[in-house]
């Protein structure tokens, strides 16, 4: 695979604050869309009724646009953006990860709540196999460790460099955990990565 098409299947991930914005900027940009176009509809119609009795209508009726304006008409029309992201519920952010996601969501979204680490992706997680993919979380590159388990996805989003990280979220990923419980072998496993002693 060349690395184009790499980057091109690169996933890409935000967090919860993020999503909750980007759902909050579309519902302001589709209420602005309908309120506009009520106004052109009133407007049309008391243009009409005037129409009908043959006076003109009032000066503070605005005049619909004649179609010689059309496309300054369509540059006008309010882009309504889409979140694009999909909730991968019961994927987390993971490892030194939390930490930046944690800056990212104080700073650039002014919420000092720390539970912002649930994960959303730019793809329906359905159609995501079980495994190890690439993703970028706000420009980081970083691992998706991904699994199914009794139904349920599960999954946890580490930065690429992130040793540790990496290490304890293939563990999970190995264990197939739907609780997050390990058996005692593989906290063993976990408890020597964490003591920074190799297995």
């Amino acid at each position: 695979m060349s690395d184009q098409d790499r980057q091109q299947k690169t996933l890409e991930a935000i967090c919860k604050a993020d999503y909750d914005h980007r759902i909050e900027i579309n519902k302001r940009a589709e209420n602005e869309k309908a309120r506009r176009k009520k106004e052109a509809d009133e407007a049309e119609r008391l243009r009409r009724r005037a129409e009908a009795k043959g006076t003109p209508p009032k000066k503070n009726v605005k005049e619909p646009k004649d179609s010689s304006h059309g496309e300054e008409e369509q540059d006008q029309e309010i882009p309504v953006p889409k979140a694009g992201f999909n909730d991968a519920y019961g994927v987390w952010f993971f490892g030194q990860l939390t930490d930046i996601i944690k800056q990212i969501v104080k700073k650039r979204f002014q919420n000092e709540r720390c539970d912002m680490m649930h994960v959303f992706i730019d793809v329906e997680p359905k159609k995501l196999p079980d495994g190890i993919h690439e993703i970028v979380v706000y420009g980081h590159s970083c691992r998706l460790y991904k699994w199914i388990a009794q139904g349920y996805h599960r999954g946890l989003v580490v930065m690429g460099d992130d040793d540790s990280g990496n290490e304890k979220a293939r563990i999970y990923m190995e264990s197939g955990t739907w609780s997050w419980q390990l058996n005692d072998k593989d906290k063993i496993r976990l408890a020597a990565i964490t003591s920074g002693k190799s297995e």
